[in-house]
């Protein structure tokens, strides 16, 4: 029996996908535990437009996101901390604060998770910092100024 499936299952295959069980497990297992539906034309055609929505939204943030890194190259990202007399922050830059900088410079949305530095934070300077969306990865310089 063709079923979509509503869920990833273990050995079966994962969300989305179209597979071919036997009629029991369908009809004892995945059916009722709503892990996965018949595959009607229907059913198929409405899987296939959600893919094509999802395919779409995910092209247009990862064109937003190389806008996003296409800007701040232009004109890059400074950040203001206290520090002591050294030039040593008090406080190590935090993701969530560089993403909050981020979103207020250009407007556009970015997880703290997405951010990675190679070291922490933690001096005045040019920081290099990795970030990640989607598929798509880029590199960007900020800078941290006395405060």
């Amino acid at each position: 029996m063709k079923v979509i499936l509503l869920k990833d299952v273990a050995k079966i295959g994962r969300r989305g996908t179209i597979v071919e069980v036997q009629g029991g497990y369908a009809q004892n297992k995945l059916l009722p535990n709503k892990m996965a539906k018949p595959a009607t034309k229907e059913n198929i055609k409405q899987i296939e437009h959600e893919s094509e929505v999802k395919s779409s939204s995910q092209a247009k943030a990862a064109e937003d996101f190389k806008k996003m890194l296409a800007e701040l190259e232009q004109s890059p990202l400074t950040l203001s901390a206290k520090t002591n007399k050294e030039g040593h922050l008090f406080e190590a830059l935090k993701a969530e604060v560089v993403a909050k900088a981020i979103a207020t410079h250009t407007g556009f949305q970015i997880e703290a998770r997405a951010i990675h530095a190679d070291a922490p934070l933690k001096s005045v300077g040019q920081h290099r910092l990795t970030l990640a969306h989607g598929g798509a990865k880029g590199v960007i310089t900020i800078t941290i100024t006395e405060q």
